[in-house]
C-alpha cells in the first residue's frame, strides 16, 4: 500500500492511502499548538513514519519527535538524549530502516541506528562560526556516519546567509564547506537593478554517495558544488521562495534526474532535469483567491511538497487563511485539490510518499552495429535473442534499415521503446551490408601508347575533347573566317591539356594530382592596422585575390582570411605594416576543404548582461560566426539589466566602447552556441498613477525595445514578444507583473 503523509501548523496530520478516497486526520501527541516541520516514511515500511517539530506536551513546548509503527493511528516518543532539546526540529532524513537525521532550528544534530527506537545528540557545530546561535534547517545523510547540514548565523528562517557543515564521523566532528564561507549570489534585483547580497533561507539540501556533488536551495535560489563542497556555484534563480523543503526524484537514488524547489507566495516551482546544473521555472505565479496577483506578503504561499515519480506529487498551500493539498500529474505547473483543511490558519509545510518499490523487469539493451544511433532500451522479451543481432520490423511487418546487438542488462528499465523483430543474425558483420571496395578508375587508351592511368577517364576525356574543340574551332575560324560567338579559355585548356599529358606520361600518381589536384583550407589572421593582399587559385583552377584594407577600428580584434585553394599552387599573403614594412607569407593548409570554406575559428555562444546609469548611449561589439563585426547599443538612463545572447567567433574579447558607470553591470559568459532563446509571449500589466514612463524587454531577435506608458489609475495590459528567460521590469511602476503567457 502506497501512503502519503501531510503535516503542518495547529497539530494537523494528515494520511492519503494508494492516493485515493479522503484524507485522514490523524492524533498525534501534543495539543493543538504543536507545529510539524517534516514527516518521512520508512523506505521498506510505509506503515512506519516520523514526524519531527514542536509539541506542546504536559504544559512544556520543546522540539518534538515522533514515531508510529501503524500507519499514525498511534505516536510515540523515542528515547536517548536528544529530549533537552528547547527549538524545534525542522527537517529528517531516513536513510534506511535503521539510520534516521534530524536537525533542530537551534544548530543541534540528532541521529537514531535503531529504527527510530531512540535518538542521540551529534557534537555541536556552532563553535565554527563566530555568531552565538544558529538557523539550521535543512539535513541530508548518506549513511550513520556521512551528512550534511545547511543553516544561518542568527536570524532565523529569514537570515540571509548560508554555511554548509558536515560529518563523516557520526557527528563527533564538523567541517565547514565552500572554505568556510557562506553561499553567494550573482543574482539581481529587478526592481532596483541591484545585486542582492542575500541568499535566503536554507530550504534544502542533498549529497551523491561519493561526496562530490552537493545541491542547495535556498531562499532565493539554488547552489551547485562538483567537487565535495569546495565551491558552489549558483545553479538556478528564484526570488522570495518560503517553500521549507528541496524534493528530488528517484528519492533514494545516487543521482537524481529531478530536483524541484518548491514555495513561496508565487507559488512558483522551480526544476532541474540536469543533476542541478541548471533550472527552470515551470510555474511563474497563481492570482489569489480574488483575483490577487500575490507578492511575497500575502497569505497565499507553498510550504511543503513532495514527488513520487518524475511528474507526480503533491504540493501544500494556503490562501487567505484556507490550507489545501493539490495533486499534480506535471510536475507541480498546476494541480487539482485533493485536500482542503477545516483549521482556519492551517499549513501544511511538508509532504511526503512512501517509496513504492517498483518490481524488477527485465531489460535488453540495443546497440547498433553501425556506432551512429544511440542505443535502445526495451522491456519487450527478447532473451532468445540475448547475444544476437537483429533488424527491426515497423507497423507494417516491413524492415527498418540498422543492425542492432542484443545485450540483456542487470538493470530495471528506464523509459523503454516497444519493438519488434524481423531477422535474426549471428553477428554484425553478417548484419551489416558488405563493405564496398574503393572505387579505382579502370585504365582504359586514349591516345597511341597511352592510357588513363590513375586519372579519372571521364576528366581525362574532358580536357581531351576540350582541347580538341578548341583546335578544331582555332583551325576553322583560320580557314574559313568562322567566327565563333563564345571563345574557349585558350591558356587554362591548354594549362590542363598539358598536365593530362604529363601525368599519361609520367604513368605514376602525383604530388600533387594533376589530375585530380587536392582543395584544401588555408588562413592568415590579419591584425586590425594591417593591410594584406593574398593570392591564391581556388578550387575552379581560377586564380584570385583577397585585399584585406585597414581596420578603422582602433579596438578591432585579428581578422581571420580564409579561403579554398588547389595545392598545386601555393598561396602567398603581402602584409604591409602601419610603419610601411612589408612582410610576405607562404600559407600552409590547415585542413580539407568542403566549399563553402568554414571558418577554422569556433563559433561559441555568448551572453552579455549590460546595464546603463549613465545619460549617454553606451554600446559593444562582437564578431558574428562569419567574421562580420555587430555592434550592440543600450540607450542612456537604461539601470535595469538587458540579457543579450548571440553567437560569435570563439576567442574574441567583448568590452564596452564607452566610459560608463562604476554601477554599471556587465559580464560576458562564454557557452555553446544555440542561438537566441526561444521567442514567446509576455501579458506585462502595471499600474502608474503620478506619471509617464517606459520598460523595457528583449525582442526575438536580440534587441533592447523601449515601450512608453502613460500615467493612469487603472491597470493598463501589455503584451510582447521576446526572447524566452529575461526579466521585464519598471522601475517607476506602482505595480508591475510580467507573465510568461504562451508562445509568440
Amino acid at each position: 500500500m502506497i501512503r502519503t503523509y501531510a503535516v503542518g501548523s495547529f497539530n494537523t496530520a494528515n494520511r492519503l492511502d494508494d492516493h485515493t478516497g479522503p484524507w485522514i486526520p490523524l492524533t498525534t501527541l501534543g495539543d493543538t499548538d504543536s507545529q510539524w516541520r517534516d514527516v518521512m516514511s520508512d523506505p521498506t515500511d510505509p506503515d512506519k513514519v516520523i514526524i519531527v517539530g514542536s509539541a506542546q506536551i504536559a504544559g512544556g513546548f520543546n522540539g518534538s519527535i515522533q514515531v508510529s509503527s501503524d500507519a499514525g493511528v498511534t505516536w510515540t516518543i523515542p528515547g536517548g538524549d536528544w529530549t533537552d532539546s528547547a527549538d524545534f526540529f525542522h527537517e529528517l532524513w531516513y536513510v534506511n530502516t535503521n539510520v534516521i537525521w534530524a536537525v533542530n532550528s537551534s544548530g543541534i544534530v540528532v541521529r537514531s541506528t535503531d529504527g527510530g527506537l531512540n535518538f542521540n545528540l551529534a557534537e555541536p557545530f556552532g563553535v565554527l562560526l563566530p555568531q552565538d546561535t544558529l538557523w539550521t534547517s535543512a539535513i541530508h545523510a548518506l549513511d550513520e556516519n556521512v551528512a550534511v547540514v545547511l543553516g544561518s548565523p542568527t536570524g532565523g528562517q529569514s537570515e540571509p546567509l548560508c554555511y554548509v557543515w558536515i560529518t563523516t564521523d557520526a557527528g563527533l566532528n564538523w567541517g565547514l564547506l565552500n572554505g568556510g564561507a557562506t553561499l553567494s549570489t550573482n543574482l539581481i534585483n529587478p526592481v532596483t537593478g541591484n545585486p542582492w547580497t542575500t541568499v535566503g533561507a536554507a530550504n534544502g539540501i542533498w549529497m551523491s554517495s561519493d561526496q562530490q556533488k552537493i545541491i542547495t536551495g535556498t531562499g532565493y535560489l539554488q547552489h551547485r558544488s562538483i567537487d565535495g563542497g569546495a565551491t558552489f556555484l549558483d545553479a538556478g534563480t528564484d526570488i522570495h521562495r518560503s517553500g521549507n523543503h528541496l524534493t528530488w526524484f528517484p528519492s533514494y537514488d545516487a543521482d537524481p534526474q529531478y530536483y524541484r524547489h518548491t514555495g513561496g507566495a508565487p507559488l512558483s516551482v522551480t526544476e532541474s532535469n540536469d543533476a542541478g546544473a541548471s533550472y527552470i521555472l515551470t510555474r511563474a505565479y497563481e492570482p489569489g483567491s480574488a483575483g490577487i496577483i500575490p507578492s511575497y506578503n500575502l497569505p497565499i504561499q507553498i510550504l511543503g511538497a513532495h514527488f513520487y515519480s518524475p511528474q507526480n506529487g503533491y504540493y501544500g498551500y494556503h490562501n487567505n487563511g484556507v490550507a489545501y493539498i493539490d495533486r499534480t500529474s506535471n510536475g507541480g505547473v498546476d494541480g487539482i485539490v485533493s485536500h482542503t483543511n477545516p483549521t482556519i490558519g492551517a499549513s501544511y509545510e511538508a509532504i511526503w510518499t512512501s517509496v513504492e518499490v517498483q518490481p524488477f523487469v527485465p531489460c535488453f539493451e540495443l546497440t547498433d552495429c553501425a556506432g551512429i544511433l544511440a542505443p535502445i532500451f526495451t522491456q519487450s522479451d527478447l532473451s532468445a535473442q540475448d547475444g544476437q543481432v537483429i533488424t527491426l520490423a515497423d507497423d507494417t511487418n516491413h524492415e527498418i534499415e540498422g543492425c542492432w546487438l542484443v545485450t540483456a542488462t542487470t538493470i530495471s528499465c528506464p523509459d523503454t521503446e516497444e519493438i519488434a523483430v524481423y531477422k535474426c543474425y549471428d553477428d554484425c558483420e553478417t548484419c551489416l551490408p558488405p563493405v564496398q571496395p574503393p572505387e579505382v578508375p579502370c585504365p582504359r587508351p586514349v591516345d597511341p601508347g597511352y592510357n588513363t592511368g590513375l586519372c579519372d577517364p571521364s576528366i581525362v576525356e574532358a580536357v581531351l575533347c576540350s582541347f580538341s574543340e578548341m583546335i578544331y574551332q582555332q583551325m576553322m575560324s583560320k580557314r574559313y573566317k568562322i567566327e565563333y560567338c563564345c571563345l574557349p579559355d585558350e591558356e587554362n585548356i591548354i594549362i590542363r591539356f598539358e598536365k593530362i599529358q604529363m601525368k599519361l606520361r609520367e604513368s605514376e600518381s602525383l604530388a600533387p594530382d594533376p589530375c585530380n589536384p587536392e582543395c584544401y583550407a588555408y588562413q592568415i589572421d590579419i591584425d586590425g592596422a594591417d593591410s594584406a593582399v593574398t593570392t591564391y587559385v581556388d578550387c575552379f583552377e581560377e586564380a584570385q585575390i583577397i585585399i584585406t584594407d585597414v581596420d578603422p577600428d582602433p579596438l578591432a580584434i585579428p581578422r581571420t582570411i580564409g579561403f579554398c585553394a588547389l595545392d598545386t599552387s601555393v598561396p602567398t599573403s603581402v602584409v604591409t605594416h602601419p610603419d610601411t614594412s612589408i612582410d610576405t607569407y607562404i600559407l600552409e593548409r590547415v585542413d580539407e576543404c568542403t566549399p563553402p570554406w568554414v571558418n577554422p575559428r569556433a563559433c561559441i555562444g555568448y551572453t552579455v548582461n549590460m546595464s546603463n546609469f549613465t545619460a549617454g548611449d553606451q554600446s559593444f561589439r562582437y564578431l558574428d560566426c562569419d567574421g562580420i563585426e555587430v555592434i550592440i547599443t543600450k540607450p542612456g538612463g537604461i539601470k535595469d539589466i538587458a540579457q543579450y545572447n548571440f553567437c560569435g567567433l570563439e576567442g574574441q574579447t567583448i568590452v564596452r566602447d564607452n566610459p560608463f558607470s562604476p554601477f554599471d553591470v556587465f559580464n560576458v559568459t562564454e557557452g555553446p552556441c544555440t542561438g537566441l532563446p526561444p521567442c514567446v509571449e509576455y501579458t506585462v500589466t502595471l499600474l502608474n498613477t503620478n506619471l509617464n514612463g517606459s520598460f523595457t524587454y528583449t525582442d526575438c531577435l536580440g534587441n533592447p525595445v523601449i515601450e512608453n506608458y502613460n500615467g493612469a489609475d487603472t491597470y493598463q495590459i501589455f503584451i510582447v514578444c521576446g526572447i524566452q528567460g529575461q526579466t521585464i521590469t519598471c522601475p517607476a511602476c506602482a505595480d508591475f507583473d510580467v507573465v510568461e503567457s504562451g508562445s509568440c
